[in-house]
């Protein structure tokens, strides 16, 4: 049957097959061709596609980002055209990271199914911008009001991350963005320094011990958890050496002035 539709001799074409933005409206087309690889002049055929992410082949099977949020498959709408072609229409999932497009007929792979889809973040969002740890995990909110310990005349790091809307991290440089710092003059704030990677480092160093706090803003507008707090304070080994070296020479001077005199 010429008007039959064969997997293997399969097309597609349109956008939105190779990259998108998370939650964006996507679509692309299918083309049936019959066993003589030529166009099917009608529709009818019950072609399946599902958008999955990378590396798994089942429909029903999520898998979990950095063991925090669930991803989900992404099932199109597909509609015949009754041409032989079949318009493929898709919101993408609402987390970035790498997607197969399977293109299925009759349980058969078309030609370069699974696609590997790109999903990426969106814009930054200024109120989302979270603090990084030591190992690059989010620092939540509660524990940024935690007040953090530095040593004078230490330098100290604090790393900030840009995320867009639905909470994904913004891995490339942004444009529009300007952080500013602000502290007391016991403190000497860097310029913050724009990693080129959705990264932002702002770098100091407390003169004088005592408690203070930085506030960090983006485009004039206060991130989370700002201002931070700070306890600036002598490290207690060298607390106790200066005690200790101090009590040494109190001593070696009470010897000098007690010590008998010889003749």
């Amino acid at each position: 049957d010429d008007s039959k539709a064969f997997s293997c001799w399969g097309m597609v074409s349109g956008q939105n097959l190779k990259q998108i933005a998370v939650s964006k409206k996507g679509g692309f087309y299918i083309h049936s061709r019959n066993i003589l690889n030529r166009p099917c002049p009608t529709g009818g055929e019950p072609w399946v596609v599902n958008i999955v992410p990378c590396g798994l082949t089942t429909v029903h099977s999520p898998y979990l980002n950095n063991g925090h949020q669930p991803i989900h498959t992404v099932e199109p709408r597909i509609t015949d055209n009754k041409d032989g072609s079949y318009f493929v229409q898709y919101f993408a999932p609402t987390v970035a990271g790498q997607y197969d497009i399977h293109i299925k007929l009759h349980g058969s792979h078309l030609p370069g199914s699974p696609f590997p889809l790109r999903v990426l973040p969106g814009p930054p969002v200024v109120a989302n911008t979270v603090r990084l740890d030591a190992k690059g995990g989010v620092v939540d909110a509660g524990s940024s009001a935690v007040p953090m310990a530095v040593h004078p005349h230490r330098p100290f790091r604090l790393v900030f991350q840009t995320m867009d809307e639905l909470g994904n991290r913004c891995l490339k440089p942004q444009k529009g963005l300007a952080f500013t710092a602000k502290g007391p003059s016991s403190v000497a704030l860097e310029p913050v320094v724009d990693g080129r990677n959705g990264q932002y480092t702002l770098q100091f160093k407390a003169r004088s011990k005592g408690d203070f706090a930085i506030t960090l803003s983006c485009n004039e507008e206060p991130i989370a958890g700002s201002p931070f707090p700070f306890i600036c304070s002598v490290p207690k080994s060298k607390a106790k050496a200066k005690k200790a070296s101090k009590t040494r020479k109190s001593q070696t001077t009470q010897d000098r002035l007690y010590r008998p005199s010889q003749f």
